[in-house]
């Protein structure tokens, strides 16, 4: 009996983990369409400190997703304009609680051939409560989504004011 109730919480402990989304990670938001330039741009992402939460595959996705979005570029590495790199330089997550913090900071970098147009490090915090999950491995997801769609809405309000 008393291996069945292990084996029972375990699968729902291991059942209510999943990986990150793309989807809750892009921006979505009829806020932050804008004219476009007609220009194109490349992405790239890199990360400074190791964490197995997320993969920095996702994070470029999100991005070039939300650029696309808001129409200030279009994704086309072939025939860029401009590079666009974001470098993830800080990520603080507490190992364990009810309500999961998390702080990102990420550079951003917008530069054609010869010249850096923007170079900035923007840091969003966000949270994810009891309320939103019950499992923590769980709200520890949902806190970096959050944080992670908050950062790349900074960006994009960022550069939706220059000139290009």
């Amino acid at each position: 009996m008393r291996k069945l109730f292990i084996y029972v919480i375990g699968i729902f402990l291991l059942g209510s983990c999943s990986s990150m989304k793309v989807a809750n990670m892009r921006i979505d938001n009829e806020e932050y369409v804008f004219e476009s330039t007609g220009k194109n741009v490349s992405v790239s992402t890199t990360k400074e400190f190791k964490a197995k939460l997320f993969k920095v595959e996702d994070y470029n996705q999100a991005l070039i997703e939300s650029i696309e979005y808001s129409k200030i570029f279009s994704v086309n590495p072939a025939n860029a304009d401009y590079n666009i790199t974001a470098t993830l330089t800080h990520w603080f997550q507490p190992p364990f609680g009810f309500e999961f913090h998390t702080d990102l900071r990420v550079r951003y970098i917008v530069k054609n051939q010869d010249n850096v147009l923007f170079d900035k490090e923007l840091e969003s915090n966000s949270v994810a409560y009891f309320k939103d999950a019950f499992s923590g491995p769980k709200r520890s997801i949902i806190s970096f989504e959050r944080a992670v769609k908050q950062n790349i809405e900074m960006f994009i309000d960022e550069i939706s004011t220059m000139e290009f």
